[in-house]
């Protein structure tokens, strides 16, 4: 478990997302707009009307649950091969979509495959397949998936619920979704093509050559694995739904998957009996030499039982196509953690490498607007680091700016980190964001007062030219994140975005 600091530890910290007397998310009001603690041990927090915190005794949630069953079994009256036939092509339309970057709409790809967890299980079929009746029930449930939604929502806590039905927001849910949408996450039909990876410039940078072809998964994946990073946010985006695409993604499984999507032609639909299915698993196995079972993976990836079904089996036959394979390898491939046989390569350890490689360019990007106005930067060339050691003691500094003639310092550390998917629930936001001794925004604070020190102390001994003493330069201590961070200042460090960090203009500070 990962060590975390205590809450004790946020004094001498502005936020504008944390309660400053107990240091729980605050919310708003989504009427009044007004900001309230709804900690019932906080002694500022107000508990009339009475907020629903604990979501499973809000009686609204029941209702809702049993308002979306009720939709979901409308579909019972189809035959299932119909069904699954159709809910899948669909789904593979939308993934098309994706796979060419013309933009898709969400809701049909997690409300497809929702409906899909919770029907294909189902061993009660009718035997309709009138396509009006049918499209009339998918655009009713597609309609109504905001309420599921809403749902999840509830469940992670980014809404809440007074006795009045009064909706409340969590303050921080509006950076999570301006988050979303940087990554790409947002409707094709509600937004243009100004919403897409804000960071793309960066992580292109770390772009490793050109694929030798179009199976060649490795290039591809360290090429696009901000794609991976969107995938992860999209697949867990609520309760529901990250529950429903947490595949296990064991070395095995992602062998046989490639292996079926190399025999698809892309725009196909393609399919395969169970005799067929076998065949390829075994000789995957063997190529590869892995050990699984066609059970697991059939379990896993076609039974619906626990997970989304990438494979939709019509009771005969399994169906798949080139891009919805293709872009949920790319997800699965980031979650594997583990090697097997003559599979050597991690997707999560390549992912994380690549990230590295962002961050390095993220770097070069902050020192970019110092160079353009004209401070004098350390290190003076980017492929140099700089960290001095005196006295033993040794600190790293991504950038110091300093301005001469303005006597300005500009010390920075840069951290191009996401916010990972299970950080975006009420129980986990601040200690995985905030708290985390590892990766928390506390930690680099704290680190950074910590460099601040160490450059006012020994000043005089640091390879720069400082031309006047230096009390009498001003010192700006400053940590840089890829997103909005929920503390913006701590001790002597101030915390802020790359957007807010690239407006503005040091010397008039």
């Amino acid at each position: 478990m990962a060590e975390r600091y205590e809450k004790s530890e946020l004094k001498e910290t502005d936020s504008d997302y944390l309660c400053l007397f107990c240091y729980d998310p605050l919310y708003y009001n989504a009427h009044t707009k007004k900001d309230i603690c709804v900690n019932p041990k906080c002694f500022i927090s107000q508990t009339i009307p009475r907020i629903f915190v604990d979501i499973q005794k809000n009686p609204i949630l029941d209702q809702m649950k049993k308002n979306s069953w009720k939709k979901i079994k409308r579909f019972y009256i189809f035959s299932s091969d119909f069904l699954f036939r159709r809910l899948y092509e669909i789904r593979m339309l939308e993934f098309i979509n994706f796979f060419h970057n013309s933009g898709m709409k969400l809701d049909h790809i997690l409300g497809i495959n929702f409906l899909l967890t919770k029907l294909t299980y189902n061993s009660v079929w009718g035997n309709e397949t009138n396509e009006d009746i049918f499209q009339n029930a998918l655009n009713e449930f597609l309609k109504d998936y905001d309420e599921l939604k809403f749902v999840e929502e509830l469940e992670s806590k980014l809404y809440l619920l007074d006795e009045n039905h009064t909706p409340y927001i969590m303050k921080y849910y509006d950076v999570i979704a301006d988050i979303r949408k940087v990554l790409g996450i947002v409707n094709s039909d509600m937004h243009g093509p100004e919403d897409v990876n804000s960071f793309y410039f960066i992580d292109r940078q770390s772009r490793v050559g050109t694929p030798t072809g179009s199976f060649d998964i490795e290039t591809l994946f360290k090429n696009h694995f901000n794609l991976a990073i969107t995938l992860n946010h999209l697949f867990k985006l609520g309760y529901f739904t990250y529950q429903i695409h947490d595949y296990p993604a064991r070395t095995a499984d992602l062998a046989t998957l490639f292996s079926i999507w190399t025999t698809c032609e892309p725009g196909k639909t393609c399919s395969m009996d169970l005799i067929g299915l076998r065949e390829i698993y075994s000789k995957t196995l063997t190529k590869n030499q892995l050990e699984g079972n066609l059970d697991d993976f059939l379990e896993t990836y076609t039974s619906g039982k626990q997970y989304a079904p990438l494979l939709i089996f019509d009771g005969q036959m399994y169906h798949f196509d080139y891009a919805t394979l293709f872009v949920i390898l790319f997800y699965l491939f980031s979650l594997n953690k583990t090697t097997a046989g003559t599979q050597t390569l991690s997707g999560f350890n390549t992912l994380m490498k690549q990230r590295q490689k962002s961050a390095q360019n993220f770097e070069i990007e902050i020192r970019k607007k110092f160079r353009s106005e004209g401070f004098t930067v350390y290190p003076l060339n980017d492929n140099q680091k700089f960290e001095p050691s005196i006295n033993k003691e040794r600190r790293e500094f991504d950038c110091l700016a300093i301005d001469h003639l303005k006597k300005i310092v500009i010390s920075i550390d840069a951290k191009y980190e996401d916010m990972s998917p299970s950080s975006t629930v009420r129980e986990t936001l601040v200690e995985q964001t905030v708290l985390d001794k590892r990766n928390g925004v506390l930690k680099h604070a704290k680190d950074h007062h910590t460099r601040r020190k160490f450059l006012i102390r020994n000043f005089n001994k640091l390879p720069v030219n400082l031309k006047e003493n230096f009390w009498e330069y001003k010192i700006h201590s400053l940590v840089i994140t890829k997103h909005k961070p929920m503390i913006n200042k701590h001790l002597t460090s101030t915390i802020l975005s790359f957007d807010e960090f690239k407006n503005i203009d040091f010397r008039t500070i």
